[in-house]
């Protein structure tokens, strides 16, 4: 995709799996497994990488963590969409 003078690359997805040992987001270590999705966002200027962003489902991690519970999180996306605002899956 080309963008004014900004090239960015939008391929980089993964899936990290990973243990909860230590503090994260102010939860204490739980030794949950986790798994998330995420993308890596590249913004290269002449011919070179300039930028870089990872983007991940934090939103997941503090379900899987059980800092936020499912209910919470449906009721939420429930009332983001009555409300029109749009949720990313990635």
């Amino acid at each position: 995709m080309l963008c004014r003078r900004f090239r960015f690359q939008k391929n980089k997805r993964f899936t990290w799996h990973d243990t909860h040992h230590g503090e994260f987001f102010g939860v204490p270590a739980t030794g949950k497994q986790i798994r998330v999705k995420g993308m890596a966002v590249d913004r290269v200027v002449a011919g070179k990488m300039a930028a870089s962003r990872i983007l991940m489902d934090t939103l997941g991690i503090m379900t899987q963590l059980g800092a936020i519970s499912l209910c919470a999180t449906e009721n939420a996306a429930a009332t983001a969409l009555r409300h029109g605002m749009p949720l990313v899956t990635i």
